[in-house]
């Protein structure tokens, strides 16, 4: 017998490179970089769009709030109350106080710094105290104009939501806007 023979049958010894053991080739990575990327890119618009209808969206319910509120305000205490809206330094602020008093900078609340109010508010405009307004009387009815507060995104002012007084009776409803071009109401 022969010092370093195969063995009969057996395969020769080769050395095997184990493919598993060294990772993904460079044109692995970048292939899933490009889809992870364009996917990014396809998803970006709709999660903006989302975000912003859920920012208008908690910012109409704080305006209806607030408008119920003063409206609660006016026939609990027999006085007339008014709910204001301002924008100060890109900032949509709303107060509730009676009628008769201007509000301190202390009853001013924010809402979400990406909302504005949108130039379809068709509330009365004080122009001396630069705020939209919305009156009750004593008896919890709307004292003055009726109309909307309308807000939209500081970036896409297309999507809006609005609080409407439709009735003298105080009646609010909450919309938004209307996507068929023959509607003359930005937001209903």
């Amino acid at each position: 017998m022969k010092t370093g023979s195969k063995k009969h049958g057996s395969p020769p010894i080769r050395q095997v490179k184990n493919r598993d053991l060294y990772g993904f080739t460079i044109i692995e990575t970048l292939v899933v970089i490009i889809i992870i990327g364009v996917l990014a890119a396809i998803a970006s618009p709709v999660w903006t769009s989302l975000l912003t209808k859920q920012r208008l969206n908690a910012a109409r319910n704080e305006a209806f709030q607030a408008m119920r509120t003063a409206q609660h305000n006016a026939k609990l205490h027999h006085v007339d109350w008014q709910v204001s809206f301002r924008e100060v330094n890109g900032l949509v602020q709303w107060a509730i106080h009676p009628d008769s008093a201007l509000p301190s900078d202390s009853l001013w609340h924010s809402l979400d710094s990406n909302v504005r109010i949108d130039q379809g508010t068709t509330f009365y405009f004080d122009g001396t105290n630069k705020i939209y307004r919305l009156r009750f009387t004593h008896l919890g009815r709307v004292s003055g104009q009726l109309g909307r507060i309308t807000f939209s995104g500081k970036t896409d002012r297309k999507t809006q939501r609005c609080v409407i007084i439709s009735t003298l009776l105080g009646a609010m409803r909450e919309g938004e806007e209307q996507t068929s071009s023959n509607n003359s109401k930005p937001c209903n």
